[in-house]
């Protein structure tokens, strides 16, 4: 819906607009038991605990993996550069 309401309102008051999606985002704090936990703390918890590390599947499907400092920089960067 992100992109079909700022697509909306670019045509109606000409707007410019960027859609920006975040997945796999991790961060120190993050709580790995809680219900919407990635997967880095829970490999982290597991291996803090000496218990096995679960991968789904065959191991060979690959992810990127953004940390939250990272993601708050470029998120930053990205305002600056609309804002000059």
């Amino acid at each position: 819906m992100n992109e079909l309401y700022a697509d909306v309102f670019a045509r109606t008051y000409g707007f410019k607009t960027i859609g920006l999606r975040y997945f796999n985002i991790f961060g120190k704090r993050q709580d790995p038991n809680g219900a919407y936990a990635a997967v880095i703390p829970k490999w982290i918890a597991a291996m803090i605990n000496n218990q096995p590390v679960h991968i789904n599947g065959d191991g060979e499907t690959s992810r990127d993996f953004c940390y939250i400092a990272n993601t708050i920089q470029g998120k930053s960067a990205r305002r600056r550069n609309r804002e000059s």
